[in-house]
């Protein structure tokens, strides 16, 4: 079972994990072939394993505020901070419950979060969920909320049917309104030519795209296009260590392997070049998403080696609180912020 190998983090027999991409299209995928509407929906198959790969450190994220309330009577105020208070101390100084999750749509659960803020306690951090209207951004940013979940319905039929939007404009909207967005992009599909490095870097900065992580397409084992390709013998090695999404593993087609991992490079490095960074940082409305941009995109990205060393000696939370102030001071107000004129 060649698709099969022993992890040497887990021990385990696996299968390698799998990679999605963000594609603009033009017209929706709605999934005939599993929703024909002539006959009953289709349920396929693809026995897909997570990986567990049990990081060193693990912390917990608490959800009685939101999952714990949808299974029993609502909690009352009173209640809701007496548990919060319990949580901080369960979690201990180190912040072992790290974030608890509250839902904000009713003023018993927003005066919740005040009185919940307004003990000072550093853990579990307040985060909140969200729908994806300007006016629950709005609410979310009043109570000084500095983390929220947001519930996007981002299927085609959503998007194209009931937003009236592509898939480009959706995304324009969120950067629009300050939020900070990360595009995964893949080369080496086989129309794919000498260009579409170019083209791909030129279009996040253009969109001023927070961060951007490249991919060379890899064949994963398991998948439709591992399969096609062994048939095709395109495969041209088993190492599953170099499945990693930078490196060349199948016979390329419209690119020669070489030109496939140079432009591969040659992408991270345009995108991330400090001409582009304060080009992209240019392209919001107001000074400070552009603060916001350059700090984010310039200080993680042109500083990744002293944040890997800083990650490897344990010491990554003594920044977090110098990173949030500088984030803080570049956010927009709501006032700053470009909203859309009707709801989502």
């Amino acid at each position: 079972m060649r698709e099969i190998c022993l992890s040497n983090k887990t021990y385990k027999l696996e299968q390698d994990p799998y990679i999605y991409q963000l594609q603009d299209v033009a017209e929706p995928e709605l999934f005939r072939e599993i929703y024909p509407y002539t006959e009953t929906p289709k349920i396929p198959f693809n026995y897909r394993r997570v990986p567990e790969n049990m990081p060193k450190d693990i912390y917990l994220t608490d959800t009685s505020f939101r999952d714990g309330q949808q299974s029993r009577a609502p909690y009352t105020t009173d209640q809701m901070v007496h548990i919060y208070k319990l949580l901080h101390k369960l979690g201990g100084p180190n912040g072992m419950i790290r974030q608890t999750e509250f839902f904000v749509y009713s003023e018993k659960d927003r005066e919740a979060v005040r009185r919940c803020l307004d003990l000072g306690f550093d853990f579990p951090e307040i985060t909140t969920w969200i729908r994806a209207s300007k006016k629950d951004f709005e609410l979310a940013k009043s109570l000084g909320i500095k983390e929220t979940g947001i519930l996007v319905s981002c299927s085609d039929y959503h998007i194209f049917r009931k937003m009236g939007l592509t898939r480009r404009e959706a995304m324009d909207r969120y950067i629009s309104l300050g939020i900070m967005i990360n595009g995964s992009f893949v080369f080496g599909l086989d129309h794919d030519d000498g260009d579409v490095f170019r083209r791909t870097v030129d279009w996040g900065i253009e969109h001023s795209i927070t961060t951007a992580t490249f991919h060379i397409l890899t064949p994963y084992p398991g998948t439709r296009l591992f399969r096609q390709m062994e048939r095709e013998g395109r495969i041209v090695t088993y190492d599953w260590d170099k499945y990693d999404t930078r490196t060349v593993v199948y016979k390329t087609r419209g690119l020669s392997a070489e030109e496939l991992k140079q432009g591969y490079d040659w992408a991270y490095r345009e995108f991330y070049s400090w001409r582009n960074i304060f080009k992209a940082s240019f392209g919001h409305d107001n000074l400070k998403q552009r603060l916001a941009h350059l700090f984010y995109m310039g200080g993680w990205k042109k500083f990744e080696p002293f944040w890997n060393f800083m990650i490897h000696y344990g010491e990554l939370n003594r920044m977090l609180p110098v990173l949030e102030r500088l984030l803080a001071i570049a956010q927009p107000t709501n006032k700053e912020r470009r909203l859309p004129s009707s709801e989502w």
